[in-house]
């Protein structure tokens, strides 16, 4: 996985693919109507939740199916999950979630390196278990994307399509190896990440009643009730990007990014840094630390805006030497995939507020208690009451 990849040949190819093939502007861009159509599908389907009324619904369960949907939907196509298909949605959702748990445990053998032989957890069985289970479903795919690959047509195409055009590169020996790693990376790095700002936002808008209402007013007056809020929308609402860019501030998905590795030898400060030092960055104490925001544990999408904020809300992850916000690290090592991260929050957050109002049920109170890691980020997860605010023919 290029996450893990030690930096050399290979990796910087295979981020170069990535960036250049997989990421681009005119690559989303071009995912577009695959990402709409199955926003449209999630959003239709909690619209007739919402004319149950009373009905208690799970936003965790909703986002972590719209998420999977549609990175599986862009990433390996949704049409290889038909009944037909040589693997079942459920057989790849199962191996994914416990992939994600697997990712979060905490293993005594890590800490006591000695003991790690005897896996007295039984982690590492379950890891290569799991991890051969996905290997024996995404090759099954790949190879029924290499026996169509001549027949598809453009609008058709996924991102294993991509990455099997670019097996032609010489740097790239296990031509298999580097398709199956590299589209799993999109789905772990994706799925749950979305799952928790999603859910995040949502609560954090539950509690502020007045920031939701700015958020609907913005989006009634930029785009209106009588039409579907569109990509091509998202750049003029800038109250509902500081929305999503605070709540990646306050509760960002992975509090500690990957561990780096010092190159060679170098001077931190006062402190001699020898090479192959692991380094842990926390993020989490990065975006909450007073010396860099102001009243840094409160919910400010202010703080965003253009006129009077902390921060320009267009320049945020451009800006050199800024690291007040340090969501999709930094450098060569920054997450490649932060365009496309953003362009779906901002679209699925903007969907779901023009279409809805969100009520907490009955004598119940929003627990903001948080979890431990990406497996648990929020003790208590999301519920709610909905009531439809456009009329069912847009759907």
């Amino acid at each position: 996985m290029l996450a893990w990849a030690p930096y050399g040949a290979y990796w910087r190819n295979v981020r170069k693919i990535c960036v250049v093939e997989l990421l681009s502007s005119k690559r989303i861009q071009s995912f577009q109507p695959k990402r709409t159509r199955l926003i449209a599908k999630a959003i239709s389907s909690l619209f007739e939740q919402g004319l149950l009324h009373h009905k208690i619904i799970n936003m965790n369960e909703f986002f972590f199916r719209l998420s999977f949907d549609l990175l599986m939907g862009m990433i390996i196509g949704d049409k290889y999950f038909t009944e037909k298909s040589v693997v079942s949605y459920d057989e790849v959702k199962h191996a994914m979630e416990e992939s994600v748990v697997l990712h979060g445990a905490i293993s005594i053998g890590d800490y006591i390196p000695w003991l790690k032989p005897f896996d007295l957890q039984g982690y590492e069985k379950a890891m290569k278990k799991v991890q051969r289970k996905l290997d024996s479903y995404l090759q099954r795919i790949v190879e029924k994307h290499r026996e169509n690959e001549s027949n598809k047509e453009e609008d058709e195409i996924d991102f294993i399509d991509v990455l099997i055009s670019q097996e032609k590169n010489e740097a790239i020996c296990d031509k298999d190896a580097f398709v199956k790693a590299t589209a799993m990376q999109m789905i772990v790095a994706g799925v749950e990440t979305s799952v928790v700002a999603l859910e995040w936002a949502l609560s954090l808008l539950l509690c502020y009643p007045r920031t939701l209402k700015k958020a609907h007013e913005e989006l009634d007056s930029k785009v209106g009730r009588n039409r579907l809020v569109l990509e091509s929308d998202i750049e003029h609402l800038k109250y509902l990007q500081a929305i999503v860019k605070e709540t990646l501030r306050l509760y960002p998905p992975a509090p500690l990014l990957q561990p780096h590795q010092s190159i060679e030898a170098c001077t931190v400060g006062s402190f001699q840094i020898p090479a192959g030092t692991t380094l842990m960055i926390n993020a989490w104490a990065i975006q909450r630390d007073e010396k860099v925001w102001k009243n840094p544990l409160e919910f400010i999408p202010e703080r965003f805006l253009d006129e009077g904020g902390e921060r320009e809300i267009d320049n945020i992850y451009n800006k050199e030497n800024d690291f007040g916000m340090v969501l999709f690290g930094a450098g060569r090592r920054g997450c490649p995939g932060s365009s496309l991260a953003m362009s779906t929050l901002n679209i699925t957050l903007s969907k779901l507020l023009q279409g809805f109002e969100f009520f907490i049920p009955n004598g119940q109170v929003i627990d903001m208690s948080e979890g431990i890691g990406v497996t648990m980020p929020r003790v208590v997860p999301l519920q709610v009451v909905i009531q439809p605010r456009l009329p069912q023919s847009l759907y």
